[in-house]
């Protein structure tokens, strides 16, 4: 069997700046925030009623969670493939700019497990069979949580990092993806990048 060399991005993510786009899109980020603004005021898992909340909210996070890295990961084909299209590179920015978002969700549930001893939170996960089939993330964030600064510093290095480090990270990206370097290739000089060389030629 044998594949193209060239995926067909459209099969995974509707191209940026179709309807069908800005459509997820525009999902994904009111979503996000609803979840945010949810996450702030999430039942003590010691009281036995809020069973069914966390088990909505959780359900939830898990939607929002694959429509993000699916977005991030179709987005970064994008840019990828066309490493200076202007309009890519101010999406990868946006998506940059909800993960203080993503990290307030974050940082509230592993708090929110922080709060309960072992036992009760073993009480807890067997308490609904939702929880039981996500148990291993579960217990990855309530160990996660012990390694957390407090809350307040927690968000504010998401919020510092939309625009220090990730980017940083984007305008790294963004320098490597237009370098190119010009070679003979059948008697012409073509303009390829570094990888695009090594792979082609790898004795070059």
């Amino acid at each position: 069997m044998s594949h193209p060399l060239n995926w067909d991005l459209k099969t995974i993510l509707p191209a940026p700046g179709t309807s069908d786009f800005s459509s997820i899109w525009e999902t994904y980020r009111t979503s996000l925030q609803e979840l945010a603004d949810r996450s702030d005021s999430l039942p003590s898992l010691a009281d036995s009623s809020g069973t069914d909340a966390w088990g909505k909210f959780l359900a939830d996070y898990e939607r929002s969670e694959t429509t993000a890295c699916d977005l991030y990961s179709g987005i970064g084909c994008y840019a990828a493939d066309d490493a200076e299209n202007v309009q890519i590179q101010q999406l990868e920015a946006a998506m940059s700019a909800l993960d203080p978002l993503r990290e307030r969700i974050a940082a509230n549930v592993e708090f929110a497990f922080q709060q309960i001893d072992a036992a009760g939170f073993d009480a807890w996960l067997a308490s609904s069979p939702q929880m039981r089939r996500i148990e291993y993330f579960l217990r990855l964030r309530r160990r996660n949580a012990q390694f957390r600064l407090p809350k307040e510093q927690e968000l504010l290095a998401a919020d510092l990092g939309v625009d220090g480090i990730h980017a940083w990270g984007r305008l790294f990206d963004r320098l490597s993806g237009s370098l190119k370097v010009k070679v003979m290739e059948r008697g012409e000089i073509v303009e390829k990048s570094p990888g695009q060389i090594r792979f082609d030629v790898p004795d070059r």
